[in-house]
């Protein structure tokens, strides 16, 4: 989606499975940290 700014995403989804990504850009828009605890937990059914 592009906004009155240019061509810049309004949202850009990442996982947790890379901590050093989040680490450095988790916290800034346009990125959202998608969480895979949950999944992985279930799959290893824990």
């Amino acid at each position: 989606m592009a906004s009155s700014s240019g061509d810049r995403f309004a949202y850009f989804w990442i996982t947790d499975s890379c901590p050093h990504t989040v680490k450095a850009i988790g916290q800034r828009p346009p990125f959202e940290v998608l969480s895979l605890a949950g999944s992985i937990a279930d799959a290893l059914q824990i």
